[in-house]
């Protein structure tokens, strides 16, 4: 049906099947089979701890992946909360994921930064120590559409409840993020993506 109404609206939407199972290997491996005989266009992750916990996810993944085709999406739903999520899943085979958190977090003033920059990946804005904080968000971040910004200014943003401060914050996050994705997507086809790892874990 889904095909039929591609071709007759003329919209290409693909069209994925999302295993299930929780933390249980058995139901997460028998989900993988029956959703991997299916002729979807790709093949989906989902459930409560994909992305919210890694190791579980980690796990999940390792389970299902001897089952899912290799030719085929992989999507992992929900994962984005950390930058390291990306190094992991993509080491395990991820093509795609998605989640709330970088624009719920930014809206809180939690920014994602470089490692070098601090250890958690992210600084709170909000904290007093921005107060007066010239430098740009993430200095090591280049051509972000909102790098011109410093932190001094989005501290006050925020603590006026400006409503500009939530768009800057979330554009920050999703542009590190979609940064850090490309950097990926090259180190992979330059046979460099443990070395991108080591820099970034």
């Amino acid at each position: 049906k889904h095909k039929k109404n591609t071709k007759h609206h003329g919209y290409n939407q693909f069209l994925f099947g999302i295993i299930q199972g929780a933390n249980h290997k058995n139901l997460r491996e028998e989900s993988a089979k029956i959703i991997s005989s299916m002729d979807f266009d790709g093949i989906a992750i989902g459930g409560e701890s994909v992305g919210y916990n890694m190791e579980a996810t980690k796990n999940i993944l390792d389970w299902v992946n001897p089952i899912i085709p290799e030719d085929k999406p992989h999507y992992t739903m929900g994962l984005g909360h950390s930058p390291k999520d990306l190094f992991d899943v993509v080491e395990k085979g991820i093509d795609i994921f998605d989640c709330v958190s970088p624009t719920r977090m930014a809206r809180n003033g939690t920014l994602f930064v470089h490692k070098k920059i601090s250890n958690t990946y992210r600084i709170n804005i909000t904290n007093a120590v921005h107060k007066r904080d010239k430098i740009t968000i993430d200095p090591l971040l280049e051509n972000s559409p909102v790098g011109h910004y410093s932190r001094a200014y989005l501290h006050h943003l925020f603590n006026t409840s400006e409503l500009l401060a939530y768009s800057i914050a979330s554009m920050h996050n999703l542009y590190f993020l979609l940064n850090l994705s490309k950097q990926i997507r090259e180190a992979i086809k330059e046979n460099r993506f443990q070395e991108l790892k080591n820099e970034w874990i």
